[in-house]
């Protein structure tokens, strides 16, 4: 878990677009919260 919180947040600058809805930085963040939520939901 610790390793995927880091690789998102080392990649934030390089992997968004902010003129692109879809890549924004809250895009990218809700991709990272969906995925915790699944990892971390018993």
């Amino acid at each position: 878990m610790l390793l995927t919180v880091q690789s998102f947040t080392l990649s934030l600058r390089t992997m968004t677009d902010e003129d692109d809805p879809e890549l924004d930085s809250a895009a990218f963040l809700g991709e990272l919260r969906t995925l915790l939520e699944r990892t971390l939901t018993p």
